[in-house]
């Protein structure tokens, strides 16, 4: 709970309504057996997870992911061919890259994943949130030159009013 991405992790879920699924672990190794009772026994439907620890559950945990309708991946780099196995295995559930530096409030781009992708995309900036290209000089690239990635705007709105004092 005080990992960065974890303030996106424990708030939208419960200011949407839905229900969060915490799981106690008491050593570093992930109890798979426990997380998947609790997935079935919860019910679970979406899950945002970094794509390492996604790879592990798509070889030891598919069937109980066959009921989810969205998994989002972020916090590291993954490459197309976590995409493929997540469409081979679940090709009904959603399937997200979320992207973000922590300076700015953990997600800053998001893109839908698709069986046909190629190359990974970072995707387009969330509401609030400006993304530019820029070279060593601070000026604009052109569409598809590599840069350096610069941010701009107030963020998501959530961000603004937990923590208005």
């Amino acid at each position: 709970f005080a990992f960065d991405s974890s303030v996106e992790d424990i708030f939208t879920p419960l200011i949407s309504g839905s229900k969060l699924i915490l799981v106690n672990q008491s050593n570093s190794n992930f109890d798979l057996p426990l997380i998947k009772s609790l997935a079935q026994k919860h019910k679970a439907n979406h899950m945002l997870v970094v794509p390492s620890f996604y790879n592990v559950l798509l070889n030891e945990m598919s069937e109980e992911l066959q009921n989810f309708k969205c998994v989002t991946v972020a916090g590291e780099g993954f490459s197309i061919e976590l995409v493929k196995k997540h469409f081979e295995l679940l090709p009904e559930v959603e399937l997200y890259n979320e992207y973000g530096p922590t300076e700015n409030s953990v997600c800053t781009t998001y893109h839908k994943l698709s069986e046909n992708d190629e190359t990974i995309f970072i995707g387009k900036p969330i509401n609030n949130c400006k993304c530019y290209v820029l070279n060593q000089n601070l000026k604009l690239q052109p569409y598809g030159v590599k840069g350096e990635l610069y941010v701009s705007g107030p963020g998501p709105m959530l961000r603004n009013s937990i923590f208005r004092q």
